[in-house]
């Protein structure tokens, strides 16, 4: 028997493109009771269930540590999905924590260190700039230190490396990039 999990579906917008929400509402309504929306630069104030968050689509990172204080609190676990992307329709908030198997946990299907990418990686030099400059948004307030960072990634099985010659690959193809 599954257990009963409270779970807040939270769909990531890349760009103010609000008028998806009632497909979207159509798609998950039936199987998940508590849905929200992280729009960027949004203007819907009638709506609770949008939350408007004010980065770039190229730094929507930015968008969780916004929406933070606007999402309901009273959940188990919060799924966030990207507003192009569909999931299985077999899950729904009754079994997709057993589903992903992730109790007390969380899921994300693909993380490595910046150190393992290649110089072809079109992200690459962001990555090392980051946060920018001209950056308004105070993201060191939102984010653990470096130190803390690095113990999180290696308790989690990641292992941070100098860049070497190994990020030269696919430098001259600009195909190679893992």
């Amino acid at each position: 028997m599954q257990k009963k999990y409270s779970v807040c579906l939270s769909i990531v917008f890349n760009h103010q493109f609000e008028k998806n929400i009632p497909i979207l509402r159509k798609i998950y309504g039936e199987r998940f009771s508590t849905i929200r929306y992280l729009s960027p630069f949004s203007k819907r104030k009638q709506d609770d269930d949008i939350i408007p968050v004010f980065e770039t689509s190229i730094h929507f990172q930015g968008y969780f540590s916004q929406a933070y204080q606007y999402l309901p609190k009273d959940f188990d676990y919060y799924v966030f999905c990207g507003d192009d992307l569909i999931l299985n329709p077999r899950l729904n908030e009754t079994n997709l924590i057993d589903s992903l198997n992730c109790h007390n946990g969380g899921y994300i299907k693909y993380l490595n260190p910046v150190s393992d990418h290649s110089f072809a990686w079109h992200k690459f030099e962001e990555c090392l700039r980051f946060p920018p400059d001209d950056c308004v948004i105070p993201y060191p307030s939102f984010l653990p230190t470096r130190s803390e960072i690095i113990s999180n990634f290696e308790r989690h099985g990641l292992h941070i490396r100098n860049l070497s010659l190994h990020n030269f690959l696919g430098i001259h193809h600009k195909g190679v990039t893992w």
